[in-house]
């Protein structure tokens, strides 16, 4: 880091005084061809274009007691790809002009699916509020996020939701707020739990998406 900063730089590298200029294979490449330029390497690359996804993220609540704190519901991402193996709140990929309706549909489809859980039969909605929207940037993304909160009464206690785990399609867990605070989360999953919390101090969602600062994240 220092010889990049103090003679090998950017714009006017002193190759005369660096004392590693016999390895250096840019110095080797100009001396040896006139068109060619130490400041030429390394050659920038060129960054892919960002392409535009949306998801529906729910954060749910889940209360054995209609007016006790609950504890929230994380899922475990793959062990491949974007974010591997990293715990967020339950997410679904969605059109960008889909309706509220369209998304919590689809939300309700995931959730009877992954957890049992039925609005009206194996739970009961306690609240249920559209919070805001959320931007989040990756290297190749730029992630709209659409942050709702569902808090849930199991009829039926937490046997509801472990009755229904599978541990070989999906990895998921409860944990209460204090646990989740400690947690060695993503920055968009704690933007959105910050979110969660200060709509349930004001009540009031959020009125803009915010976009987060970029990030270089492995994506495959």
């Amino acid at each position: 880091m220092e010889l990049g900063a103090t003679i090998c730089s950017p714009l006017s590298p002193s190759c005369t005084t660096c004392p590693i200029s016999r390895h250096c294979q840019a110095l080797s490449i100009s001396t040896s061809s006139k068109s060619v330029c130490v400041t030429d390497y390394p050659a920038k690359v060129i960054k892919a274009k960002q392409r535009p996804e949306f998801s529906a993220v729910c954060v749910v609540e889940i209360r054995e007691e209609k007016d006790a704190e609950g504890g929230f519901i994380l899922i475990r991402r793959p062990d491949e790809g974007l974010l591997a193996g990293l715990w967020e709140f339950p997410s679904i990929p969605v059109d960008e002009n889909a309706s509220l309706a369209a998304k919590r549909k689809a939300v309700d489809h995931f959730l009877k699916k992954s957890f049992n859980l039925v609005i009206g039969k194996t739970c009961v909605e306690v609240l249920r509020e559209d919070v805001g929207e959320y931007i989040h940037i990756f290297s190749h993304i730029r992630l709209k996020l659409f942050v709702e909160l569902l808090v849930l009464h199991l009829k039926d206690g937490m046997n509801v939701l472990s009755a229904n785990q599978d541990q070989d399609a999906m990895t998921w867990k409860c944990v209460d707020g204090k646990a989740l605070s400690s947690m060695g989360l993503t920055s968009s999953v704690r933007k959105v739990y910050t979110m969660i919390q200060k709509f349930k101090k004001t009540g009031q969602a959020k009125p803009t998406p915010v976009a987060s600062r970029k990030r270089r994240t492995r994506e495959t």
